[in-house]
């Protein structure tokens, strides 16, 4: 994980389009990191809850929806749609996945 010594740089990502952060961050740029899950951890959370109804489980998706984002940066790419878009299409599909296994564990049997 890469850290920028200079403090001017530093400021300055939050200054940086959603592409420029992206860029940032497939390149290890940790504040980078910081800058995108500030502007968008909120609407993360808030659509994984809706989809899987339970606040401790959209806050484990929300971690890994960013964890994610760290990981593989560098598979976004902004000419398939927006920055926001890829975010919510990862927090879907792992919200949905939360939802199949809640869903998949045995049933109490009636007597």
């Amino acid at each position: 994980m890469a850290m920028t010594a200079d403090p001017q740089t530093n400021s300055n990502v939050a200054d940086l389009s959603d592409a420029e952060v992206i860029a940032l961050i497939a390149s290890g740029e940790t504040r980078a990191l910081e800058v995108l899950y500030d502007r968008y951890s909120r609407v993360v959370y808030s659509f994984a809850l809706r989809i899987v109804s339970d606040p401790q489980l959209a806050e484990e998706v929300l971690q890994e929806v960013f964890f994610r984002v760290w990981q593989q940066g560098s598979a976004f790419r902004s000419t398939r749609g927006t920055l926001i878009t890829w975010l919510l299409s990862i927090t879907h599909n792992l919200a949905i996945d939360e939802v199949r296994k809640r869903n998949r564990r045995p049933q109490k049997a009636e007597s």
